[in-house]
C-alpha cells in the first residue's frame, strides 16, 4: 500500500512514490498495489494530486497489461491490480 494523500507529497514525490511501489510490488511477486491518493472534493491541493496520480495509475495499467479499480472501502483510493 502506497499512501500520497496524507503526508504532503507534491506531484513529483507523490509520483515517484507510486511508481516505487509498483516496482517493489511487481519485483515482491505480489498481486496489485493499493494507492491511497485521497478523494479530492474540492478544488484544491488534494483535488489536483488525485486527478494526476489517477491518470498516472491508468497509464501504468495500461503499460504493465494490469488492471485499475477503485477501492470499494475506501473512495480515496484505487488498487491496481498485476496479471
Amino acid at each position: 500500500m502506497i499512501d500520497v494523500a496524507h503526508g504532503g507529497e507534491d506531484r513529483d514525490d507523490a509520483e515517484k512514490k507510486v511508481l516505487e511501489g509498483i516496482e517493489i510490488s511487481l519485483s515482491g511477486g505480489h498481486k496489485g498495489l493499493k494507492v491511497i491518493h485521497g478523494r479530492g472534493s474540492g478544488s484544491g491541493h488534494t483535488s489536483i494530486l488525485r486527478n494526476y496520480i489517477v491518470g498516472l495509475l491508468k497509464n501504468e495499467a495500461k503499460r504493465l497489461n494490469a488492471r485499475l479499480v477503485k477501492d470499494k472501502g475506501n473512495p480515496g483510493a484505487h488498487i491496481l491490480y498485476f496479471n
